[in-house]
C-alpha cells in the first residue's frame, strides 16, 4: 500500500507560516488560538487592517467557536498604538 504524503504540511515546513495580526481586530483574537495550536512555529507579523468592526458577526463567530469574547467598555480601539508596540516587539523577535 502506498504512503499518503500531506503536501500542505510539507509545504509549510519548507516555506514556513506567517500570521499577520491586527491587535484591534476581533478576528485576530478569534484566530490566534488556532494559529498558536496548529502552527506553533509560525512567524507572527503585526499589521494594521481596515476591515469594519462588525460586532454582531464577531460575537456570533466567538459563540460558534466556544471562545469567550468581550468588547472594550468604551469605544472600539483603532489599534494604531498597539500596532506600533507590536511592530517594535516583532523587530526584537518578541512578537509571539
Amino acid at each position: 500500500m502506498a504512503t499518503i504524503i500531506d503536501l500542505s504540511a510539507e509545504r509549510r515546513k519548507r516555506c514556513g507560516t506567517t500570521f499577520a495580526f491586527d491587535l484591534a481586530s476581533p478576528w485576530t483574537y478569534l484566530a490566534s488560538a488556532s494559529v498558536a495550536d496548529d502552527f506553533p512555529d509560525a512567524l507572527w507579523v503585526p499589521a494594521l487592517g481596515d476591515e469594519p468592526r462588525d460586532r454582531a458577526a464577531a460575537e456570533r463567530a466567538a459563540h460558534e467557536l466556544g471562545v469567550r469574547f468581550a468588547w472594550p467598555r468604551q469605544g472600539v480601539p483603532d489599534g494604531i498604538a498597539a500596532g506600533r508596540a507590536a511592530t517594535l516587539a516583532a523587530e526584537h523577535g518578541r512578537a509571539k
